[in-house]
Parts: C-alpha cells; structure tokens; sequence
C-alpha cells in the first residue's frame, strides 16, 4: 500500500511508522532536517514519539473523534490537507470557504470543529473546547488570521516589573522542587507553559522541545517565540548542571509516560542569556515563578540544607546548628564523664566502708 493510500486512513487510526514523516512533512511544511536536530535519525525518533499510538497526534485526533457530532475531517489526509490551508494564513471565514472547496459542503459545526482539531496539531495548543477534555483551558480562535490569533496568545506586552529580580543559575526546575517544593507537571498545551496551578505549589512546563525544534522555521508563531521558549526550558533545565540527567531520570521514571529527552538538551544559557529582558514572550509568568521560588521557606532539613539562594544566611544558619550539635555532644561526653566519675567514688567508698 503506497504512503498515500494509509493517509486515508482514518484519524481514528494511529499512523503507521512508514508515514510518519510524510505526515510531518504536509502538516508543517518540513522537507529537509530542521535546525536543533543533529540528524536524521534524532528526528525520525520525534516523528515516532509524536504519531505514536499514546502520542500527542493520535490523542488529539481521538479526543474530537468521541464528539457527538462528526468531523468534515475523517482521514490524516484531510488533516494534512487542512493543515496547508492555515499555512496560507487566510482569515477564519476565508478558511472556511476554502474547506468547503475542499472537502465538500458540509454542515458549519462540523468545519468548525475540524477546524480546531488541525489548529491544535499543528500549534500543539488548545484552540477550540471539548467537553470530553478532562484538563480544559481552551482558548477560542473566531475570527481574523492565524498568525493574527497566536500574536494575541503570546503577544501581550508585560505587565509585572522584574526590579530587584534575577534569574541567577541556581534557579532551575531541579531546585524549584528541592528547595521551594514547587512540584513540576508536564503539559501539552503550550498556552499552559510556565503556569503556576495549586496555590503555587505547582507550575505546568511544556514537555515537547522536540516539536519545538521542529518548529524553528514556523512563521505561525510570532518571531522569536520558538526560540525563547527553548531558552526557558534551557533555564529549567541546565544542560551544563551535571545533575540535570540523574534528576531528569528520575522525573522520567515518575511519569506516566516516557519524556522528550531533547528537554534536557536545549542549551547553555550565560549571563546576559538569563535576563528577564531576554524573555519578552514569558516574562510575567518567569516573573511570578521566580516570586514564588524567592519567597518560600524550607519546609524541612532536606529543603534547609539545599536551600544557597542567600549564601551568608545558609552559613550563619548552619554554623548556628553546629555549634548546637557540638554543644550538646561535649555536654553529654561531660556528663557520660561525670558519672563515670560519680560511679568509680561510689565504688571506692563502698570498698572503704566494707574494710572497716
């Protein structure tokens, strides 16, 4: 059966590992290895993750196949096809009027809908609700472009100050759990990147830099947005830390499913890298991130003596603990001494006593 005969499959159907990439390739517009993969076969591993049975791709694709009413896109070729439409950048109506060139007239819900679930294979991002999504936080896209949409997702001009704030290197995700107890959830919704959920205690990160590598020459997301994303995910995970990768197999192992390893391979950020001013796109919510990690407290000796965010404090603390610990153990060798001494008199006067 030739690669094309199984795009018209059903989305139903997870895509077979011969078509993978010839999926990618109409989804997105990739004809040659984009820029952050070292090789063929590092990308060829991210086509299996994503069109896997459990993948991103196939998952999606199920979730609006349980709507109850059906899909004017039934087949990965219909998606593929739909997909080269939103590439064209066309007003939402206008790209309504091309699907039903198309596919075919067809009744509008069931475009629209159709048009939501390629929107979100694309973009990796919740466009459009469905009821059966256990996680919600769906963003509605009505009218105007594509690129128009995503500008107003991600676009927003920052509105927290950073004074007084510093993203300095200890500041990673493997310390955000250790030291503030800040608990790391994987999500695949990159509206949901770098939000803080719970109360606080826990912040959603985007688990896919693979997709985002792949995505480096996407002009549907705003310029530089790709890019900084991947910053913020060096950020988290340092790749010159030597203990990112112990740390990241544990959280690995933790997971219901197996994580992009790409995640701990997305650059060395310097100095000037780690400013604030560098991060336009994800400011307010680094900003309020690194507002929680400064302003938590050790909840136990575990995160007290991993806590070095203030360097003078952690000594003074510990030096403070020390001289307790030492102050009790001379004090009880002095009192052990003591009765020892207490002991060897009593001796001696009951051996006097029984002399005389």
């Amino acid at each position: 059966m030739a690669s094309f005969d199984i795009l018209d499959q059903s989305l139903d159907k997870a895509v077979p590992k011969t078509s993978r990439a010839l999926v990618a390739e109409r989804l997105w517009d990739i004809h040659t290895t984009p820029f952050g993969f070292p090789s063929q076969p590092s990308l060829n591993h991210f086509y299996d993750e994503h069109f896997s049975e459990n993948g991103y791709y196939t998952r999606q694709c199920r979730l609006f196949n349980q709507l109850p009413s059906a899909l004017s896109v039934d087949t990965h070729a219909h998606a593929a096809d739909v997909a080269g439409l939103l590439r064209k950048n066309l007003h939402r109506k206008e790209l309504l009027e091309q699907i039903c060139t198309t596919l075919g007239p067809d009744e509008q819900a069931k475009h629209q809908k159709s048009i939501n679930l390629v929107t979100r294979l694309v973009l990796m991002m919740k466009v459009g609700e469905v009821e059966q999504d256990p996680f919600g936080g769906s963003v509605e896209w009505e009218s105007g472009t594509l690129r128009e949409f995503v500008q107003s997702c991600f676009g927003q001009p920052s509105r927290l100050g950073h004074e007084r704030m510093k993203l300095e290197k200890n500041f990673n995700g493997r310390n955000l759990e250790r030291i503030a107890g800040i608990e790391i959830k994987w999500t695949d919704n990159l509206l949901d990147h770098l939000k803080l959920k719970s109360d606080d205690r826990v912040v959603l990160v985007f688990a896919h830099a693979a997709f985002l590598k792949a995505q480096k020459h996407s002009d549907l997301y705003p310029p530089g947005f790709v890019d900084e994303t991947l910053r913020t995910l060096a950020l988290l995970f340092p790749q010159d830390k030597k203990n990112t990768p112990a740390w990241f197999k544990k959280l690995d192992r933790a997971s219901p499913s197996q994580l992009d390893c790409h995640l701990i391979k997305c650059g060395i950020l310097g100095t000037e890298a780690r400013q604030f001013e560098n991060f336009p796109f994800w400011h307010d919510r680094l900003v309020m991130l690194k507002q929680v990690y400064n302003e938590a407290r050790p909840q136990s000796i575990w995160q007290l003596w991993h806590d070095s965010r203030h360097p003078v404090q952690w000594y003074t603390v510990w030096t403070a603990v020390l001289v307790i610990i030492l102050t009790i153990t001379f004090g009880f060798i002095s009192s052990i001494g003591t009765a020892i001494q207490v002991y060897i008199a009593w001796k001696q006067w009951g051996a006097e006593v029984s002399h005389t």
